[in-house]
């Protein structure tokens, strides 16, 4: 899944241990124009590419980076052209945005404090070695400087993990790099055949990335606009009435207790929360779900 460490690269060379080592110095103390060129930048694994202008203004008590790169490159991956506009107060970077065609960064890092807070939106088509597809979705880089929190959603579109083809993956992750556990996710093959996704992964490792999540897999099987469905603790037929209501006729069971057929009515109320009304023979059901499918 480099794709995630790609849609991650842009935010994660402003932090320590990604940043460009002794190799590249910058003045952040001169209020003018200057530009630098990278050349075979170490970063990380891969090596960086690219051709930076910089335009500082001081304002009163702080500082204002007006950034442009073109060709940025990193480990064989291509980005758009980029601009963004960085204010500095103290040891206060606050990005206003870091855009380009693919992605768009907003959010703060403090060095002094080692707290960075930051907000990715994706929305790439990606090809590289290992992995391709149409990727889209939010990712959110919060904690320390050192080693902080990556969260988010990604949604990825007629894509290839090495010799595994899908036509669509939701993804809901949460961990540090390079190790994500992910949860209520879903892969959807070619067949219409599609699959819940949980379990550990490593994001370094595009071989061992999918078998990984499939061993704890449920299987759902697509009948047209019905779903079929087996889990450790439910199983049955459903579908969705619209974008937000869904019905579901099968059986469920708590730990340790006999399966209850019942009917359920759910309604979408975000992406991944639900209301469910549960109606069994001997008694009804309304409450709250986090889930990523019905």
């Amino acid at each position: 899944m480099r794709f995630l460490i790609c849609a991650l690269i842009v935010a994660g060379i402003t932090l320590n241990g990604y940043g460009f080592s002794n190799t590249v110095e910058f003045d952040f103390n001169s209020p003018h124009s200057f530009h630098i060129l990278l050349s075979q930048v170490q970063c990380g694994q891969s090596t960086l590419n690219g051709d930076v202008a910089v335009h500082v203004t001081k304002k009163e008590d702080y500082l204002i980076y007006n950034i442009h790169i073109d060709g940025l490159g990193w480990g064989g991956f291509a980005f758009s052209p980029i601009e963004a506009k960085i204010i500095k107060k103290g040891s206060e970077f606050i990005i206003n945005y870091a855009k380009s065609k693919d992605f768009l960064i907003r959010g703060k890092i403090d060095y002094a404090k080692n707290i960075v807070d930051l907000n990715v939106n994706v929305h790439m088509a990606m090809t590289m070695e290992g992995f391709l597809g149409d990727v889209q979705g939010d990712i959110f880089i919060q904690g320390s400087t050192n080693n902080p929190l990556l969260r988010g959603k990604l949604l990825v579109k007629d894509g290839k993990l090495v010799n595994f083809t899908f036509k669509e993956t939701v993804l809901f992750f949460s961990g540090t790099y390079p190790y994500l556990n992910v949860s209520d996710s879903q892969t959807v093959l070619p067949d219409g055949t599609a699959y819940i996704l949980e379990g550990r992964i490593n994001i370094r490792d595009f071989q061992t990335m999918y078998a990984s999540l499939r061993s704890s897999a449920k299987e759902i099987i697509s009948i047209g606009d019905w779903k079929i469905y087996r889990g450790i603790d439910d199983a049955g037929i459903g579908r969705d009435v619209d974008s937000r209501l869904g019905v579901r006729l099968g059986g469920s069971s708590a730990p340790n207790q006999a399966q209850q057929l019942g009917t359920e009515l759910r309604f979408r109320l975000d992406e991944n929360k639900f209301l469910k009304y549960r109606i069994e023979e001997d008694k009804s059901i309304l409450g709250f779900e986090r889930k990523s499918e019905f």
